[in-house]
């Protein structure tokens, strides 16, 4: 609890430091037993309990309610980023675990075909045994997500399938056509990067 706190702290700060950034919560309703409570509005709900969602960001925060893996984390959230701003991000800040940081620097971030330039990690880990997480990590994500870029197929698939109890469907494709080639992504091999336009590439 303690490490996602500061995550969401650090979240907050980065949106005060920055008055043209938005803050976008992401996560879906990944467990039955948590009913209607979405990850993303459990984050939200934190950081209001603390009372850190003053005037000066609360219109600036806002929830992504979709994603059931890191990748759609990224992706919904640019989505999301977009249905509020009319918009797609010209930098991206990702706030996560430090253990994770090469997931979504080097496999994510290629997947998307962001600029690394304009990409950003701030890794906070939780208190423990950090090779222990890494180790796990390389076996359970990261190698998964490298020979599989878009989460098509096996374990990571069927992670996607557990983590939606309540079969939900987002609507970007509607609200964000223009990178809607990327929500449906399955190529051959399964380690190949979309091709094609995308608007941060312009």
């Amino acid at each position: 609890v303690g490490a996602f706190m500061a995550h969401v702290g650090k979240g907050i700060e980065m949106v005060k430091e920055h008055e043209r950034a938005l803050l976008v919560f992401s996560g879906s309703k990944t467990r039955l037993e948590a009913g209607a409570h979405s990850e993303a509005v459990g984050y939200w709900t934190a950081a209001d309990r603390m009372g850190w969602l003053t005037n000066s960001v609360f219109r600036r925060v806002v929830t992504e309610e979709y994603a059931r893996d890191s990748l759609e984390n990224i992706l919904f959230s640019i989505a999301r980023f977009h249905e509020v701003t009319g918009n797609y991000p010209d930098r991206i800040t990702v706030v996560g675990f430090e253990f994770k940081r090469e997931r979504f620097v080097d496999v994510h971030r290629r997947a998307l075909r962001y600029p690394r330039i304009r990409f950003n990690y701030v890794g906070i880990n939780p208190p423990g045994d950090a090779a222990r997480l890494v180790a796990a990590e390389k076996k359970n994500a990261y190698e998964p997500f490298s020979r599989d870029l878009y989460a098509c197929e096996g374990t990571l698939a069927e992670k996607r399938r557990e983590r939606n109890p309540f079969m939900l469907a987002h609507g970007y494709h509607r609200s964000c056509p223009e990178i809607s080639a990327l929500f449906d992504y399955c190529p051959n091999p399964l380690s190949s990067v979309l091709d094609g336009d995308l608007p941060w590439l312009n």
